[in-house]
């Protein structure tokens, strides 16, 4: 019935949006449990509006889409042959930083910055939680490679307390919204800080919160309030409010433009696949003697990640040559797994 397409509606709904979150927990793991508290501000208006049963049901109907993407991960990994719960490599490629609790997360990154990875102006290390606090209110003084925006996003933040107001006649909505949107920032702005390695990156799922709540302001702004029921004394007001939504439009359109041109004037050295595709093809073309006496045109990780080395190819290459001084082949034999180059003669 009629009354039955709104409740079917909101359960596809939240099965959608759990398998959104899990993509997130696919991509991020870290990131997904950030999201927890902001999850727990919704169930709680969820149980205050919709009772018990339809709480499980779409919290079911969540969970399960929520599962998808995680366990079709670990199903590739098993099949792989991989553990399927390690989803990052980092602790292999990095095991300084992952040898102890207190190396990977430090109040010191917080408040003084990590050296060995600098973000400040000048190549200096500047405090991780100033760095993010500055990325989330996009304030100048970064390199633009450093911003997920410049300028919009405190237009985005104070949109959004200013159409939780507007919903003060339904307080439980605005509370759970402004409870939530507050949670999942404070936690990655927390949690990162404390983390050694600092990346703009990471604040990727919560920098959609500002953006949306900034288009949803400036629109509602543009459609105006509904100048008929207010009586003609509200259409001057209504006027006046399509203009302050227009304005507000163009300037995040021009915020983020001037961003993105930003953005593109940084200097990119670029390696692209067809090179490390072209280097094995001609590599693979030698005589076995010539192979072996010259050092690999190619990234052996980089090709085998490119699907280029499978074990068919393997098992016909007696010969490989010296490996290339890579940014892989130097950290696999700065954690043993290689041979270390014996000094020339």
């Amino acid at each position: 019935g009629r009354e039955g397409r709104p409740a079917l509606a909101a359960r596809a709904a939240a099965a959608g949006g759990g398998l959104a979150f899990g993509l997130l927990a696919g991509m991020r793991p870290a990131s997904a449990l950030l999201f927890a508290p902001a999850a727990a501000a919704f169930a709680g208006y969820g149980w205050r509006a919709l009772g018990d049963r339809e709480l499980l049901r779409r919290a079911a109907l969540w969970g399960a889409g929520a599962a998808v993407v995680p366990l079709l991960v670990a199903g590739l990994l098993w099949r792989s042959h991989l553990p399927p719960w390690e989803w990052s490599g980092y602790r292999y490629w990095a095991p300084r930083w992952y040898n102890a609790t207190g190396t990977t997360f430090n109040l010191r990154y917080a408040l003084h910055g990590n050296d060995d990875f600098t973000r400040g102006p000048g190549g200096r290390p500047i405090p991780n939680l100033r760095y993010y606090a500055e990325i989330l209110l996009g304030l100048p003084g970064l390199s633009p490679d450093s911003y997920l925006g410049r300028y919009w996003p405190p237009l985005g933040w104070l949109a959004g307390l200013l159409l939780a107001w507007r919903r003060r006649r339904h307080p439980a909505v605005a509370a759970a919204v402004l409870a939530a949107a507050a949670a999942a920032a404070a936690a990655h702005l927390v949690f990162y800080s404390l983390y050694f390695f600092p990346a703009a990156r990471f604040l990727l799922p919560v920098m959609p919160l500002p953006l949306l709540a900034a288009s949803v302001a400036s629109g509602l702004g543009i459609a105006g309030p509904d100048a008929a029921a207010r009586g003609a004394p509200g259409r001057r007001g209504s006027a006046s409010i399509r203009l302050g939504g227009g304005l507000a439009a163009a300037c995040l359109a021009a915020a983020a433009v001037a961003g993105f041109a930003a953005f593109r004037s940084v200097p990119v050295a670029a390696f692209p696949d067809h090179d490390v595709r072209a280097a094995f093809a001609a590599w693979r073309q030698l005589p076995e003697q010539a192979r072996a006496a010259i050092v690999m045109p190619f990234d052996p990780v980089e090709a085998q990640a490119l699907g280029l080395l499978p074990p068919p190819v393997v098992r016909q290459l007696r010969s490989w040559g010296a490996l290339p001084p890579t940014i892989h082949v130097r950290r696999l034999r700065a954690m043993g797994l290689i041979p270390l180059i014996p000094p020339s003669p």
